[in-house]
């Protein structure tokens, strides 16, 4: 058993089994002997619900999700082309493969995803058009949480208005400034709409990384909660061991006390045999004596 296939068959298990796979594959880990292994293994973290529907999405539609990263590479080299008219395009096109994902996740969450949900599975495929590395880790089907992009990536993110959770319709657009005549923004005017877009991704990344601290926190929980019950069920199989040692003792202790007991009443007979034996040659000395 190496790594990587012990790591792909416990995370393609329901969200539900996803802890009884993992320990599973740990004992077979330690059973051969393995304990490097185990340890990686056991550090496996249990997927939220929308690092586990992406993961399933991308191993029931592979080719869906890898048509995210080849997005993401047309995206980087109009961007490097300065090519205007093909970006807006490949924008257009990136909104529409987003909304299809997005239909696909509603249809494997069954009975519907919840708003946090929607948010971190659009938010993790969004972002693995914006870097090429969460691509791959989409691709992999093995997230434990969702991802955003790299920060120096994200001059590729997506207009926070073009695009919405699954689920949710889009943001009508932020209203702008009036131009001035001559269809021209003044000075004044651009420097308050990049200062307001300064300040909006300011908020985006105060969100991210709240949204990363909660996923970190709920991670080190799943791990403590995991790692308790595994101290548990250890404790439950030495105290299951400890009982049967006592049994068998005192079944020793029975034995024993039966082969004292055995050996007691052989004693007893072999006394009786032996004064038996010793009055019988009283009298045989007494008959020799008489006769001389």
């Amino acid at each position: 058993m190496d790594f990587d296939s012990a790591a792909d068959e416990i995370y393609a298990v329901d969200r539900s089994e996803f802890v009884t796979a993992r320990d599973e594959a740990v004992r077979r880990a330690r059973d051969e002997g393995d304990r490097e292994l185990a340890e990686r293994l056991r550090a496996l973290r249990k997927p939220t619900v929308a690092a586990w529907l992406v993961n399933r999405l991308a191993r029931e539609h592979p080719e869906d999700v890898a048509e995210l990263r080849r997005l993401g590479d047309r995206l980087r080299a109009a961007q490097a082309e300065l090519a205007g008219d093909r970006l807006r395009t490949l924008a257009r096109e990136r909104g529409a493969l987003l909304r299809e994902l997005g239909g696909r996740v509603r249809e494997l969450a069954g009975t519907g995803v919840g708003e946090a949900a929607a948010r971190e599975a659009h938010d993790t495929l969004d972002a693995a058009v914006t870097d090429a590395g969460v691509a791959d880790q989409v691709r992999a089907g093995r997230l434990s949480t969702g991802l955003t992009a790299d920060l120096s990536a994200m001059w590729l993110s997506a207009d926070p208005g073009t695009t919405a959770p699954f689920g949710a319709s889009s943001p009508p657009p932020a209203a702008r400034a009036p131009k001035p005549a001559g269809g021209e923004e003044s000075p004044s005017a651009r420097a308050r709409a990049e200062k307001e877009r300064a300040a909006e991704r300011r908020r985006e990344a105060e969100h991210r990384k709240a949204v990363e601290r909660s996923r970190s926190a709920l991670d080190s929980a799943e791990i403590e909660r995991a790692e308790a019950d595994e101290l548990l069920a250890e404790a439950h199989r030495r105290r299951e061991d400890a009982a049967e040692a006592l049994t068998q003792a005192r079944l020793r202790v029975e034995e024993a006390e039966r082969a004292a007991t055995d050996a007691g009443r052989g004693v007893t007979e072999a006394r009786r045999r032996a004064d038996r034996a010793e009055l019988a040659e009283d009298v045989a000395r007494r008959k020799l004596d008489g006769l001389g």
